[in-house]
């Protein structure tokens, strides 16, 4: 008998495999058909294929509801340690790092081959050269495909110190989520009534130093993660009849604001915080699903695509990028009609399985690991039983 799950886990996993997707789909976009708006080769016709093209470029807002999930499901956790008096740094760090790590590693040596099989067999005229016809590689993969890069970007220092590995620009979010992490624990430390007035002075500092090592960009967006941290600390307060009205309502009203936000072109950060307040307030609708979810379809697919959707997005770009440089090769270019379009759903068919392949060796074993290392580090029996993970890295 399948073990039951509350609706609002399932449709919070559903946001987070949505989101995923969306970035996969516009990398595969963007490589196989090219961006419509952006790209040299626009297409002018106002045919239904071109404007899909125009309607699935979503990445970046994507990357915003990342955050939001992620400030509630770690920032909200730890509050609910913290609120308990569980919460301790070896335990979150061992929680948070092997979260990070065991997906991260094998996709940074995979986007080091995959690139340098690329660039030998196809060469910096190929798409790793960043022809005009395709956005999804806006940076030279040559300079970036070094092992100091490869360094920073074990160590999360993409977009502070070094750049994203090779084509894997992905992995900017990365970064941002680590620093989040970090910053969270230290800020409560400030704050708090626990600790004598020289370690939360102490805190403080090191808060204010680490904003200032990292830069403004990761600084503004940890105000967006917050605002989803603190969902776990606002009651309940909508009825169950409404909140079966709101939910799909909200979710409809969340993607006409991020199609808008998109069309509006206003400062990326003034939409970002507005698409991120969107999110929180679906979330927290979401939130009041206190009924148990079917086993049906839905379900399976959002919790088997959730579960996963680290891995997919730590690894899609290179896969995408090689299979490309293979098929412009043999003569397969882009374009915006229905054959490329199916070309688009083979390959992105066939990404999915081979992420599948290495989440189902890497990310599925998280919890082996992380139990051997809290039986190991951690004497408390309490701190051995790892909960099932919901965390998001980002985008």
């Amino acid at each position: 008998m399948a073990k039951s799950t509350a609706k609002f886990s399932v449709n919070l996993d559903a946001m987070r495999a949505l989101a995923a997707l969306t970035v996969f789909l516009f990398h595969g976009k963007a490589l196989f058909i090219g961006l419509s708006r952006s790209s040299t080769m626009y297409v002018t016709d106002s045919s239904l294929l071109k404007n899909l093209s125009e309607h699935t470029s979503l990445a970046h807002e994507a990357v915003v509801a990342f955050f939001v999930l992620s400030g509630y499901l770690v920032g909200g956790g730890v509050l609910r340690s913290w609120q308990g008096g569980a919460w301790n740094w070896r335990v979150y760090s061992i929680h948070r790092l092997t979260r990070l790590w065991i997906v991260l590693l094998p996709a940074l040596i995979l986007t080091w081959v995959l690139d340098t099989v690329g660039l030998r067999h196809f060469g910096i005229d190929s798409v790793y050269g960043h022809p005009h016809w395709q956005a999804a590689l806006s940076y030279d993969v040559v300079d970036n495909l070094n092992l100091k890069t490869f360094l920073g970007c074990a160590l999360f220092l993409q977009k502070i110190l070094v750049e994203p590995l090779g084509t894997n620009g992905a992995l900017w979010s990365l970064s941002y989520e680590f620093w989040f992490y970090v910053a969270f624990p230290v800020a409560l430390c400030a704050i708090t009534s626990r600790l004598s007035w020289p370690w939360r002075i102490l805190n403080a500092i090191l808060l204010i130093g680490m904003g200032v090592f990292v830069g403004g960009a990761i600084s503004k967006y940890f105000l967006i993660w917050l605002m989803g941290a603190a969902l776990q600390l606002i009651p309940s307060r909508i009825p169950a009849k409404i909140v079966k009205v709101l939910v799909p309502a909200g979710s409809i009203l969340v993607l006409g604001i991020s199609l808008g936000l998109y069309y509006l072109k206003w400062p990326m950060y003034l939409s970002d915080v507005i698409e991120g307040i969107a999110c929180i307030l679906l979330c927290y609708v979401i939130l009041h699903q206190k009924d148990q979810a079917g086993t049906g379809l839905f379900t399976k697919l959002s919790q088997g695509l959730s579960d996963m959707s680290y891995t997919l997005y730590l690894v899609h770009l290179p896969i995408l990028t090689l299979i490309c440089a293979i098929l412009v090769s043999h003569g397969v270019l882009h374009g915006h009609d229905f054959k490329h379009w199916l070309i688009l759903c083979g390959v992105a068919a066939v990404t999915l399985c081979i992420s599948c392949g290495i989440y189902w060796i890497f990310e599925r074993n998280s919890n082996k690991v992380r139990g051997y290392l809290l039986a190991q580090f951690v004497t408390k029996p309490a701190n051995r039983a790892v909960p099932r993970e919901k965390a998001i890295e980002q985008a």
